[in-house]
């Protein structure tokens, strides 16, 4: 993910970490099960998480 976005490993760690904050929640399980909550398509890719354009 780092390398995809041209930061570094340690920025990424760091962004990720305030999203689970802000998400409330504590590590990529609950994210995943979060995410299936919201009966987000998972098979879609990062895409899926951007809502479409009003």
């Amino acid at each position: 993910m780092a390398q995809e976005l041209s930061i570094s490993v340690q920025t990424a760690s760091k962004h990720r970490g305030s999203i689970f904050t802000k998400l409330g929640i504590d590590n990529e399980v609950d994210l995943y099960k979060m995410l299936l909550a919201a009966e987000v398509n998972l098979d879609a890719g990062p895409a899926a998480l951007v809502p479409p354009a009003s």
